[in-house]
């Protein structure tokens, strides 16, 4: 298999949140977010390890989901290669450019006063927002799908 080299690839015009850095690139006729590693500030001693495993753990935590074939529940197509000199995921980005992706604490926020949860979502919140928000359609699918992911989560370590 040869190694993919991330670099020099046409911007995919989107720009991501989060902690990683990220960027959009055009691979193959698909936008795909480049997800670096995080710097490890908590060296272990005696290691030369500047940069955690996160990259790694991504790759194969949407390769195992998307293996299990749960109903409602899918993972993004992921590629391993390198960017930068440095070990990345390739995560194929699933929208288009009518639709947007928004984070659940972005949906969140527009409804429930969370701001008593910070960083941690509180379930009653959580759950008040899927069965309640008004841009959610199917509220059982949704529902279902955020209880696979919880517990997909768990198994996988990914808090």
């Amino acid at each position: 298999m040869n190694e993919i080299i991330f670099d020099h690839l046409p911007s995919g015009n989107e720009y991501y949140t989060g902690a990683a850095k990220k960027e959009s690139v055009m691979y193959g006729n698909k936008r795909y977010m480049i997800k670096y590693p995080l710097r490890n500030k908590n060296l272990i001693k005696g290691l030369n390890q500047t940069y955690t495993n996160s990259v790694i753990s991504e790759y194969l935590g949407c390769h195992i989901i998307n293996c299990l074939d749960i109903p409602y529940t899918k993972a993004q197509s992921t590629l391993l290669g390198k960017s930068r000199g440095k070990l990345v995921v390739a995560c194929e980005d699933f929208t288009s450019d009518d639709e947007k992706l928004i984070s659940f604490d972005m949906l969140q926020n527009s409804y429930v006063d969370s701001s008593e949860s910070g960083r941690h979502p509180i379930l009653e919140d959580v759950i008040e927002t899927l069965e309640n928000h008004p841009s959610i359609k199917n509220r059982e699918e949704a529902i279902q799908q955020f209880c696979n992911l919880f517990i997909l989560d768990a198994f996988l370590g990914n808090f």
